[in-house]
């Protein structure tokens, strides 16, 4: 089931990082973009690179290394007693894709020397290490195999992360996999008969699953993608079963 978590991880940005030389395999590398934000526009960024067989939490780590350059004309501001520190005030938002979203209203800054890259304050990777919003997402499996799914996500807001919470996401989400062809009388509906569980997957660990007979799906205009219908969503919230 492990799999079925990430083939959900769409898009992924895959490099070629090797050539078949000698019979040897090529290697692939995953991207991992990071950056902060305040008040919605991105002011610094940074990125890292592993196999893809990294966990949330490692990735998180990766913070620890990872050296941060201003964008968009964005100036880090030292603060007046120490030119080797900064905080960032305001709506920040730390975010490391495959490995979480931190929603902030401050953010410490540190670097080893004046003119030198900053990077993310060590006393900061550790507190958000468990505040943050890790990754989530859905797969619906139909006659035993899993048929639809989500993108990898996070929640946005102070709020933590529940089961509740994030089962609710479910009705933003927009579903990719096998075609589905809308009812007979209504191009922006679609209805899924037979066994099917909805899954929800939490930092890659169940987070509780529907067992429904019927589903339905919705979309906002033909020939696009479907959503759960937001109906559906309340109606397995409480019928589910959560996580132990």
């Amino acid at each position: 089931m492990q799999q079925s978590v990430r083939s959900a991880r769409l898009p992924v940005l895959i490099l070629s990082l090797g050539v078949a030389l000698a019979g040897r395999p090529c290697l692939a590398a995953r991207l991992v973009p990071m950056s902060v934000s305040i008040d919605g526009k991105v002011v610094m960024k940074a990125s890292t690179g592993d196999n893809g067989n990294q966990g949330p939490d490692i990735v998180w780590d990766y913070l620890k290394k990872a050296k941060f350059a201003p964008t968009n004309g964005f100036q880090v501001e030292p603060n007046r007693d120490d030119p080797l520190s900064a905080t960032l005030t305001g709506n920040v938002v730390l975010t490391v894709i495959y490995g979480g979203r931190a929603d902030l209203s401050e953010l410490k800054l540190v670097r080893a020397a004046e003119n030198g890259p900053w990077q993310i304050a060590p006393e900061e990777i550790e507190r958000t290490f468990k505040t943050r919003h890790k990754p989530f997402a859905f797969s619906v499996v139909l006659g035993g195999k899993p048929t639809l799914w989500t993108v990898q996500q996070t929640r946005t807001g102070k709020t933590a992360d529940n089961p509740d919470n994030v089962w609710r996401e479910l009705k933003r989400l927009t579903i990719y996999g096998k075609k589905m062809a809308p009812d007979a009388d209504d191009p922006l509906h679609a209805t899924l008969t037979g066994g099917m569980t909805i899954k929800l997957f939490y930092a890659e660990q169940p987070w509780g699953q529907a067992d429904v007979s019927q589903l339905k799906l919705v979309r906002d205009r033909p020939n696009t993608l479907w959503r759960i219908d937001p109906v559906e969503v309340d109606r397995t919230l409480q019928g589910r079963t959560k996580p132990e």
